[in-house]
């Protein structure tokens, strides 16, 4: 195969033709860069969904701040609740909290668990660099170590940078976008340590009642349980020729509404002694 040869004066021509078309292309980057900015825009349509349809404009910061304050804020928080009763206190554990600091080889794990291109958190360090580079990890090993042993986690880890997604198709209101929180992945890598840990403890010492909670339980699937008893459910009537009444329930903004008072005024059980005071 031959190459095409070109003169000098057509490669400068050639070289000042690529040069225009990556100014023009930067300047047309840059231009919507500024009307972003200039817009102040919180909620923005991600250019690789393709699932939904998004018509809702961008909000403005003011409208977030004000939906935020609204969903998550409690002007009654400060009135003290009514004492409750009926609350039964657990037996002590029989099995101990394994209260032993994060090995490398659990680290490791769960890095490795962990997706390549999950999003990072606010300060930008995605789990890839950990996945890439071992000698860093090790640092972070020992950090995390320190953690476990100090009782204190960083203020960074408890920080999260806020996106928001489509609940729907067709979403245009601000009450129709979820918040999804960006935490950064030091902080996530340390939990998802501790995570197994905890439900551990609490399904070998009988604190969990499998037959009303579902989710988070290694090895219950609680979806495909569910689905199945409705089902059931659906196929006994239908043989019956019997009326069926199925009524789904989803609490809207189960977790903002919930009431953040110190637990012990409300009489319940703490854990004390495995990771500082847990409740």
């Amino acid at each position: 195969m031959g190459c095409l040869r070109m003169s000098p004066q057509q490669q400068r021509t050639a070289v000042a033709d690529k040069t225009l078309e990556n100014q023009s292309q930067v300047q047309n980057h840059s231009d919507k860069e500024i009307q972003a900015e200039n817009r102040d825009d919180v909620l923005r349509h991600p250019s690789s969904d393709k699932r939904h349809k998004i018509n809702f404009p961008p909000a403005k910061r003011e409208e977030l701040e004000t939906h935020l304050k609204k969903t998550y804020s409690d002007p009654t928080r400060e009135i003290p609740l009514e004492e409750t009763t009926g609350i039964i206190w657990p037996a002590a554990p029989g099995i101990k909290f394994d209260s032993k600091p994060p090995s490398l080889q659990k680290v490791i794990a769960v890095v490795n668990k962990a997706r390549a291109k999950s999003a990072p958190g606010p300060n930008g360090v995605p789990y890839l660099l950990y996945k890439r580079c071992p000698n860093v990890l090790k640092k972070l090993h020992k950090i995390l170590q320190n953690a476990w042993k100090n009782i204190k986690i960083s203020k960074e880890w408890m920080t999260a940078e806020g996106v928001y997604i489509p609940k729907e198709q067709d979403s245009r209101g601000i009450n129709q976008f979820r918040p999804l929180s960006l935490l950064n992945v030091e902080g996530t890598i340390f939990f998802s340590v501790m995570a197994p840990r905890v439900t551990k403890y609490l399904t070998e010492n009988g604190y969990i009642n499998t037959s009303v909670q579902k989710g988070g339980i290694p090895g219950v699937s609680g979806c495909l349980e569910h689905a199945t008893m409705i089902w059931e459910a659906i196929q006994r009537d239908k043989s019956e020729k019997l009326n069926l009444d199925v009524v789904w329930l989803d609490l809207a903004n189960a977790y903002g509404t919930t009431r953040d008072d110190p637990a012990s005024s409300q009489n319940v059980p703490c854990t004390r002694g495995h990771t500082g005071d847990a409740r």
